[in-house]
């Protein structure tokens, strides 16, 4: 009898495995490291300038490191990282979402009204959602529904007194740390009294009505 003897080598299946596949980072630089695991060798591309691979020798490594840059604008922005067989058709997508700084403006932070009964409206810059604190029970939000709008509305109660008074509108982030506040001041009433010469005259047409 002949015997014969075969090897029979049969290839691994290529595979790349990422821990994570979606990061939220802040606004800041910084970097964010991708552990990898991989039996391929492997290169990666991302579709935004703002993230970049910070090379090793080949890509042999079994974590890859990109640096991001800050966020100067007031949107978040996507980018997504392919890390890709070389020579092959197995990838693994991740997606990097990074937020912008938080920012609530206005144009300036004290006023001065009169001691009238009024209605104050306050222009805000923001690309966050803002929550109101009011500091006097005489200034009151008029609320919309939701906060999208740049301007704010506040009733301003009568100051029946001759004190003037002042007031605090705190316009904060939302579940965060930015904030902003405005001093109102509302001037006190004001007793007129006549000059001499028009108080005779206020007096003779008194007198003349009787």
């Amino acid at each position: 009898h002949v015997s014969k003897s075969f090897t029979v080598i049969q290839e691994a299946i290529s595979a790349i495995l990422v821990g994570t596949t979606e990061y939220v980072l802040n606004y800041m630089d910084q970097e964010i490291s991708i552990p990898i695991q991989s039996n391929v060798e492997v290169e990666a591309t991302v579709s935004a300038d703002w993230i970049q691979l910070l090379q090793t020798k080949g890509l042999e490594s079994s974590t890859l490191i990109f640096v991001v840059q800050k966020n100067e604008t007031y949107d978040s922005r996507d980018a997504e990282i392919i890390i890709k067989e070389k020579s092959g058709d197995v990838n693994e997508k991740i997606m990097v979402t990074q937020n912008p700084e938080s920012v609530i403006q206005i144009d300036q932070s004290k006023y001065s009204l009169s001691c009238s009964e009024q209605e104050f409206n306050l222009d805000v810059k923001s690309n966050v959602e803002m929550e109101v604190s009011i500091s006097v029970d005489w200034i009151q939000w008029i609320q919309t529904k939701g906060l999208e709008t740049s301007e704010l509305s506040f009733n301003i109660c009568k100051n029946e007194a001759k004190e003037p008074r002042e007031g605090v509108i705190v316009i904060k982030e939302k579940n965060g740390e930015v904030e902003c506040s405005v001093t109102i001041r509302q001037q006190g009433v004001t007793t007129y009294l006549p000059t001499g010469t028009e108080f005779n005259e206020i007096v003779e047409r008194f007198l003349d009505s009787n």
